[in-house]
């Protein structure tokens, strides 16, 4: 998946958490659905043929945490034999979402799961947030690249390591790389205008926007033959009682209306 991902914290306390997931060639992707994981229920996006399959492309659940992945893209490549599978990461953030309370949860057990499981392949990139913080997720197996929020109002990334920028191919190597330094560049741009006061129209408007496009280019993907496209949208809104998500399956963002669903905070977090 080459994905752009991204957090956005209001002023009033709200925050948007948003992921374009974005293929090569056309894969079919199941509805969202409301399901009860171990400790909490979670919105489940499910990244497999089979709905009751394990793992999930990104999602929310009722304590508010969400996680949202965008893959590597690092100079390494470490597969084969001993190393795991991109099915094993996603089955990762589903167990986030089931169990986890709280961003710091959450990131413990994304760590101690890729240490044991020898995470390879082009690494991973993950944002996982929570009502109160975000941190931006940087892993080349064995090394990791960890950025808070800080107090910023937004965090965006679009496969590009800024915390390891030295494992990152330079954007002019080819157009994988150029796609992702343009979409990085063109969510920081927009994001700076709003920051603070992102409506969750902006939100859509970002995850339709063709700047560079509509093509492998912009943060909406309309690539061709071999290229990446846009093929799921998806937005979580953390209010103040409800947490309510918007997502667009098997279908570009610009073209298609979000499905909203609804999910209660759970009662023993607040």
């Amino acid at each position: 998946m080459g994905c752009t991902i991204g957090a956005v914290y209001r002023e009033d306390g709200d925050v948007f958490l948003f992921k374009n997931l974005d293929q090569i060639g056309h894969s079919t992707y199941h509805p969202p659905e409301i399901r009860q994981g171990k400790r909490f229920k979670y919105v489940h996006l499910s990244s497999c043929r089979d709905p009751n399959g394990i793992g999930v492309w990104a999602g929310v659940n009722a304590a508010g945490v969400a996680v949202l992945g965008a893959d590597g893209n690092t100079i390494t490549n470490f597969t084969g034999r001993g190393w795991s599978s991109l099915n094993d990461t996603l089955e990762c953030y589903q167990s986030i979402l089931e169990t986890s309370g709280s961003l710091y949860e959450g990131l413990d057990l994304i760590i101690r799961f890729y240490q044991a499981h020898r995470v390879g392949g082009n690494g991973d990139l993950v944002i996982i947030a929570d009502r109160n913080d975000a941190v931006v997720i940087e892993y080349a197996t064995d090394r990791w690249g960890l950025m808070f929020r800080n107090g910023a109002p937004y965090l965006i990334r679009s496969n590009f390591f800024l915390a390891l920028s030295g494992v990152r191919p330079a954007p002019e190597e080819n157009s994988l790389y150029l796609s992702c330094a343009l979409r990085y560049q063109t969510g920081m741009t927009h994001l700076s205008r709003t920051a603070g006061n992102t409506t969750l129209d902006d939100v859509m408007a970002l995850l339709r926007n063709h700047d560079h496009g509509p093509s492998a280019m912009s943060i909406c993907r309309h690539g061709g033959k071999g290229e990446y496209l846009t093929e799921c949208s998806f937005i979580a809104h953390l209010g103040p009682k409800h947490i309510d998500s918007y997502t667009v399956i098997n279908g570009y963002p610009c073209e298609s209306s979000y499905r909203k669903l609804t999910l209660d905070y759970s009662a023993e977090l607040i």
